[in-house]
Parts: structure tokens; sequence; C-alpha cells
């Protein structure tokens, strides 16, 4: 998402509705994830495509507001996940840097 303000505002709830699915609730709008995602799962980067609108009483059409949930709702968690998926890449590229240089010493 751009440097854009967002129009809608911070603040809202979840609850568990029918089925154990997480309804979200925010000031104007109600949505759900879709039912590929797991809201427990911590590994998971949240995509506007992972949003389904249940109501929207906002000026927005339903494409900006996904994007502006994802960036007010779910935006620290992104973060979050983004750090620790480059943190385990930076140590899978060390340990394979690291085997190659010793194969290198070998055969010299």
């Amino acid at each position: 998402m751009s440097k854009m303000e967002l129009e809608i505002k911070a603040g809202g709830n979840c609850s568990v509705g029918r089925g154990g699915v997480y309804v979200y609730e925010g000031i104007g709008y109600k949505f759900k994830l879709t039912a590929d995602v797991n809201p427990t799962h911590t590994s998971h980067l949240m995509k506007p495509s992972h949003i389904k609108i249940l109501n929207n009483s906002t000026s927005l059409t339903p494409s900006s507001l996904r994007e502006q949930i994802v960036s007010l709702w779910f935006s620290d968690e992104n973060d979050d996940v983004r750090l620790h998926r480059n943190e385990v890449a930076r140590v899978r590229r060390a340990k394979i840097s690291a085997k190659l240089k010793k194969k290198t010493r070998k055969k010299i």
C-alpha cells in the first residue's frame, strides 16, 4: 500500500461467529478471513486477498478497504513475520555458505 492516509480508524473488536469463524468489526465495516487463512498461525503474511468483506458502510471501495484493513489491523504482525523469515533465511544461507567453503578447502 502506498503512503496514503488511512480513511478507516483504529479500534474495533473480534468475536467468534458461526462455525468458529473469527469476525472482525471496525467502524463502518465488518470482515472475516478467507477459509484458507488460520488466524492462529504466526508465520502467515496477511494480504488483502485474505479478507472477505461482510459489511461496508464506508465510502471506500471493497478493494481499498481490504488494503486499509491489512495496513491497520495486521501490519505489526506482518512486520514480525517478515523479520523472522528474513532471520531464518540468513541463518540458512550462512550454513550453505559455510558448507561450500568447507568443500572448497578440502579440494585444495
